[in-house]
């Protein structure tokens, strides 16, 4: 079976697609493939008198529908190539016939066009010293008459712009520039890379916080359901890991909360905090034999989870780009409040 699909400019494609039989669909799928490939290589060669003598230019008829790339070797229908074929001999011509002549660049019929492009494409007009760049921009126009092609008409006219701003500075200010915006780019890199850390190293405190406190609880729990009555010896065993795992919690408490956690959270945190290990481990906690307190039970659960809730959220907060905002006011009124 053959396939035969028409580019529209007087060629055509021929694709071979015997192989499929009988619902062998992969080979259907194979043949259209080739085609769809076979379309996009076919192209138009560059034309910038296409339109006769009236310096029109439009570049879906006369270069590509869908353009890309900055550099030849990123493409075949690349910005440079149609600055150098088509844009720069338009604008050389226009400018030698004089007599208020223009050069028009329409933009209808191209589906998209990238920023590397636009950017080499009218950008670089600033890199052709042959042409005075005020000149270029006093016969140059960019038209279209699709809404949608708005966004690249104003895209064009922003890189026009910007080369015109760097083609009157000096070479060493544009170096200058250029080195400065380097820099500038590294370092917001840099500080982007540090904060992630920060933030990496705080997630996980309030992280392991959250382990350190669910084992904490959970053995508060057990020890309240359980009755001692004749056995000491698990009791005391039961004591003494409740007691172990308070200090992973106790330093969290001391160390990190306050630095972590803005003021009403931080109240909110160290209430619920004091009253599950001072309310649950007072009292009868470590009387003898005791038996068993359903509703400390209870209440050690309702607590944990209160203060887990909480940290869950503190947690997620740390990757909001607001927090360094607010760690930063907090630290500034800190700093305010020493005499």
């Amino acid at each position: 079976m053959a396939v035969v699909i028409s580019t529209g400019d007087r060629s055509s494609v021929v694709v071979e697609a015997d192989g499929w039989r009988g619902g062998e669909i992969k080979g259907l799928l194979a043949a259209f493939a080739n085609a769809i490939r076979a379309l996009v290589g076919a192209g138009r060669e560059p034309n910038p008198m296409a339109n006769g003598a009236d310096m029109k230019i439009n570049i879906a008829e006369q270069f590509s529908p869908n353009p890309a790339g900055r550099w030849p070797s990123e493409g075949p229908y690349s910005g440079q190539r149609f600055r150098e074929e088509i844009l720069v001999p338009a604008l050389k011509s226009a400018l030698e016939k004089g007599d208020g002549e223009r050069v028009e660049i329409d933009l209808d019929g191209s589906l998209f066009f990238s920023a590397a492009f636009l950017e080499e494409a009218f950008g670089g007009l600033a890199r052709i010293p042959e042409i005075p760049f005020d000149k270029i921009m006093s016969i140059l126009e960019v038209k279209f008459s699709d809404k949608i092609q708005k966004f690249y008409h104003d895209a064009i006219l922003w890189h026009l712009d910007r080369a015109k701003s760097q083609q009157s500075m000096p070479g060493e200010c544009r170096m200058l520039v250029d080195m400065t915006l380097l820099l500038f780019g590294a370092a917001i890199g840099w500080t982007v890379s540090l904060y992630g850390f920060g933030v990496s190293e705080k997630a996980n405190l309030i992280g392991d916080h959250i382990n350190d406190l669910m084992k904490y609880s959970e053995e508060l729990r057990l020890y309240w359901s359980k009755s001692f009555i004749d056995d000491r010896k698990s009791q005391l065993e039961e004591i003494i890991k409740i007691k172990s795992l308070y200090i992973s919690v106790q330093t969290f408490y001391g160390h990190h909360a306050s630095s972590l956690f803005t003021s009403n959270v931080l109240s909110e945190y160290q209430k619920i905090t004091q009253k599950l290990i001072y309310v649950m481990t007072a009292g009868d906690f470590e009387k003898v034999e005791r038996d068993s307190n359903e509703s400390k039970a209870i209440e050690t659960q309702q607590l944990s989870w209160e203060l887990i809730q909480i940290l869950r959220r503190e947690r997620q907060k740390q990757y909001h780009l607001i927090s360094p905002i607010r760690l930063l006011i907090r630290g500034i009124g800190r700093c305010g409040g020493k005499k």
